[in-house]
């Protein structure tokens, strides 16, 4: 008996509406998740004038967006058919109304028994019902498609870990040897209106998680990723900017208790589709659709995983689905780096782990916030960092191979116990866990500054720069490096850097304000300090700084008056002794600074692990205060 294909074909190309997907002469061809919407919309109404109200209301349903946004897609569709505007073959544009497509469009024939077992629409693993079109609500001309049952997925079935999973995938003939670099765009929904930023952010997490650490390929790490969540991000452009050899690229579909999940592996050089694969489950299931996403990206990048590069790949930390999406939500607020999102994810992380007590990345996680607000002076040190040691040490008792627990551990060990030799051994063995991940580079390279290995606390800081290309906290650090390498000049030229990336991190401008005070240029260096201060209600460590600058420049009576500032915030908030400090050594106040330095030490601030080597602190290096601290910070024997 013949049907209608589930695919429309037009000149050498074939747009499969299952696989969600263009094909030229059988070759995958790479298109964002809206300019694929969009062109099936034009197909489906092939010969019919759809205006661009039409397409706005069906592409970005209960969104509004700026009409540049369907331009960008039009235009992207051009260049993945190889037209220009001046020569439409297939997409017309209809000057100040729409857009027509006007290349002939078929349905070729199949013989029942030839339909292959693909993944079915999402409807029609709940039921049998047609599926209906979203845009046959936009008021656009529709053309029926076949609904086919469950049992014709059959042969598509694999069972991962006990666990029925539904999975096509489209191979490009000879997997990829050559890649070395890779991204993982944070996952999309199909429809703007069905964001769960938690769980698509978490999607890329636990892929960038597994796919790490090999040595076999470099992957680009979450934070560097986190950013591209926008629904039309086009993952070519994102790869070019993360500087990756290709992307890997998902959306997501839910309908009831089911989810679909469809993903890609994009060539940045040359935008081919390297390979695609979509997968059905449950909900409740999505540890099986990641243990089969990550299995088969793995197999797409022929990467040879044995041992426990292989066991990553599978491994579940919980297998408590409502754990996993309280922990999800947590590591999307712990990533904001504010004082609200820390705190409230630390309450999602206890939430997590009330459920699941062996859930040892929810004890690793509660132990990096806890951390981040002692040493940001969001929670006193003494009360932020004795609740780190113990969530990272439970989490370490639970997962020895646990690259999240031991940069943890390494930083109550440098932060607030200041057991060097502790500290460097657990953020080495964090790195040589997982190469890939970010944080403990970082970290290492303050331990390195601290005691005093300049050079080598700078090669840390490049060597996370390279993974972590497009972080201002990247670039930040190697400004913060080569100050306290006394490489001033070095350290204004990477605060240039910083500023292309971000302009308004404060962290980057506040160490160059202090590099330029350091090379005796005052007004650049205040320059500097007053957009590191941009905050409303003021940054006190950036007014530290600033009342330093001032008193040394000879400005004593706008350093007084930031002093007084800072006192008037203390009465609101808490006020790092720390800053008290360098703002009195500024006004030649050797006691009232070297008092505030032991309050600093007693209450374990964390960024006094610099004392020794900042140089704004040179005039107390003769007191023997001074020295008694640089000891009891076993910094000195």
């Amino acid at each position: 008996m013949q049907q209608k294909s589930p695919a429309y074909e037009f000149g050498p190309f074939r747009l499969d509406t299952l696989e969600r997907q263009l094909f030229r002469s059988g070759q995958p061809v790479s298109l964002t998740p809206k300019a694929y919407e969009t062109l099936l919309l034009l197909v489906e109404s092939s010969g019919r004038l759809l205006t661009k109200d039409q397409l706005m209301r069906a592409i970005w349903p209960d969104t509004f967006v700026e009409e540049a946004n369907l331009a960008h897609n039009i235009s992207m569709l051009r260049k993945a058919l190889g037209e220009t505007v001046d020569e439409q073959q297939y997409v017309q544009t209809v000057p100040r109304r729409g857009y027509r497509f006007i290349a002939e469009v078929t349905q070729p024939e199949e013989e029942d028994g030839e339909v292959k077992p693909q993944a079915a629409p999402l409807q029609a693993l709940e039921d049998d019902k047609p599926v209906q079109q979203k845009n046959a609500a936009a008021g656009l001309a529709v053309f029926p498609r076949r609904s086919f049952r469950l049992t014709a997925l059959a042969a598509g079935v694999l069972l991962v870990v006990g666990i029925t999973v539904v999975y096509r995938s489209v191979w490009w003939p000879d997997p990829p040897t050559n890649l070395r670099t890779l991204a993982v765009l944070p996952f999309k929904p199909l429809a703007s209106t069905d964001r769960d930023e938690s769980l698509e952010l978490g999607m890329a997490d636990t892929l960038i998680r597994r796919l790490s650490g090999s040595g076999k390929i470099t992957v680009r790490p979450f934070n560097a990723v986190r950013k591209y969540s926008r629904l039309d991000q086009d993952p070519v452009a994102a790869g070019e900017e993360l500087k990756v050899d290709a992307v890997l690229d998902g959306t997501m579909q839910r309908a009831g208790d089911r989810m679909r999940v469809t993903v890609r592996l994009v060539s940045v050089t040359d935008a081919r589709q390297l390979w695609a694969g979509s997968f059905d489950e449950k909900f409740t299931d999505i540890f099986a659709m990641q243990d089969a996403v990550s299995q088969r990206v793995a197999e797409a990048l022929a990467l040879r995983l044995i041992g426990k590069d292989a066991e990553r790949l599978t491994k579940h930390f919980t297998e408590d689905a409502e754990a996993y999406r309280l922990y999800l939500k947590g590591e999307y607020l712990s990533n904001k780096f504010t004082p609200e999102g820390s705190n409230t994810a630390i309450e999602y992380f206890s939430q997590a782990i009330a459920r699941d007590p062996s859930y040892a990345t929810a004890y690793a996680s509660l132990a990096k916030s806890y951390g981040i607000m002692g040493i940001n002076g969001w929670l006193p040190p003494k009360e932020a960092f004795p609740k780190a040691k113990a969530a990272a040490t439970k989490a370490l008792q639970l997962d020895d191979q646990l690259a999240e627990g031991h940069a943890a551990s390494g930083t109550t060990e440098m932060f607030y116990e200041w057991n060097w030799s502790a500290a460097e051994r657990e953020l080495q063995r964090a790195i040589d866990l997982n190469p890939d991940y970010s944080d403990p580079h970082r970290l290492y390279s303050y331990l390195l500054t601290a005691t005093g290995r300049f050079d080598e606390s700078i090669a840390q800081t490049e060597l996370n720069l390279r993974l972590d290309p497009l972080s201002p906290v990247s670039y930040a650090d190697v400004v913060r490096a080569y100050y306290f390498a006394s490489r001033y000049d070095e350290a204004v030229e990477a605060n240039r850097k910083a500023n292309e990336m971000d302009p308004n991190f404060a962290i980057a401008h506040l160490v160059a304000g202090a590099a330029y005070e350091q090379k005796g240029m005052y007004d650049e260096a205040l320059a500097e300090l007053r957009k590191a201060n941009n905050f409303p209600g003021g940054f006190s460590e950036a007014m530290g700084a600033m009342g330093h600058a001032y008193a040394v420049s000879g400005k004593r009576s706008e350093a007084l008056k930031l002093l007084e500032e800072l006192r008037e915030m203390s009465k609101r908030r808490y006020v790092s002794p720390l800053d008290f400090a360098l703002l009195y050594t500024g006004l030649g106040d050797k006691e009232r600074a070297l008092d505030n330095l032991e309050r600093a030490a007693e209450e374990r601030v964390g960024w006094l692990i610099n004392l020794k080597v900042d140089p704004r602190f040179a005039s107390l290096r003769t007191e023997a205060r001074y020295t008694d601290l640089i000891r009891r910070l076993r910094l000195a024997p």
